[in-house]
């Protein structure tokens, strides 16, 4: 099995050299990738050629006569697109853009299929894209398991200097965050606190995690936060359009990261 890492936030293939822009040697000749009158691009292999709209191919991976191209479409709302190519039959063939808007794309090879799995939406999980040579067709593979989150059974203190996203989006924390603070609020926090959650910190009697919604920083964040006494969970949740709130009972004064989600105008 074989398993490349996207990695567009860096610019560059993480585990193995990209091809960007490049000519690319196939069975079926070269492929190349050509800018058409109007900003538009196209793929071509001697005299055959197939338009791709307006985005350049910014990354392309190679899998046999199979080539990935992702697109860095520059916009905030959406920061990557992907498609796959396939000159196997001597002919161009390119699939519809498809991805989850993440920066990230895991690729690897299994049963005949190319998987391209990337982090869902909110509550989705990691979502696959499976890849038959001929069409692609998605599918939720859900929340993942977490070593940390069973260590944190015991020990709420396992968290510190993990991710708030991390643990929102554990198979493992679901149903007790359900309970503690409802499905709506938990939703929203896996979006709203999903940028910028690098670790979590000690806050008096608690552990905290603060981050925002991607492209939306400015108006859309939130903040979680851990009693390590009693392991209850609260969370403070901000959008543009709306007062700040709080979800869950706390069991002390309210920490930092939560105040200021609370208090911010």
């Amino acid at each position: 099995m074989r398993k490349i890492i996207f990695g567009i936030i860096t610019s560059f293939l993480i585990s193995t050299p990209a091809l960007a822009l490049e000519p690319i040697q196939t069975d079926a000749g070269i492929l190349k990738v050509k800018e058409l009158k109007g900003g538009q691009y196209a793929l071509s292999i001697g005299k055959q050629m197939v338009k791709l709209d307006y985005y350049e191919p910014s990354r392309a991976q190679k899998f046999g006569n199979k080539i990935l191209l992702s697109f860095n479409t520059g916009g905030s709302a959406c920061a990557m697109l992907l498609r796959w190519v396939n000159v196997e039959q001597r002919n161009i063939s390119v699939t519809d853009d498809f991805g989850t808007c993440s920066e990230r794309a895991d690729v690897k090879e299994k049963d005949g299929l190319l998987i391209v799995t990337q982090q869902g939406r909110g509550s989705e999980g990691e979502v696959a894209f499976d890849y038959d040579g001929h069409r692609v067709t998605k599918r939720i593979v859900g929340l993942g398991s977490s070593e940390t989150a069973q260590k944190a059974k015991n020990d709420v203190s396992a968290w510190v200097g993990k991710s708030p996203f991390k643990m929102l989006t554990a198979s493992e924390t679901e149903a007790d965050l359900i309970a503690q603070i409802g499905w709506d609020a938990l939703d929203e926090a896996r979006t709203s606190i999903m940028v910028g959650s690098n670790k979590m910190v000690e806050d008096g009697d608690w552990i905290t995690g603060a981050g925002c919604r991607p492209h939306m920083c400015n108006t859309d964040f939130g903040a979680i936060a851990i009693h390590q006494k009693t392991g209850k969970v609260i969370v403070a949740l901000k959008a543009e359009k709306g007062k700040a709130r709080l979800y869950g009972k706390p069991e002390a004064s309210l920490p930092k990261d939560i105040r200021e989600v609370m208090t911010k105008k």
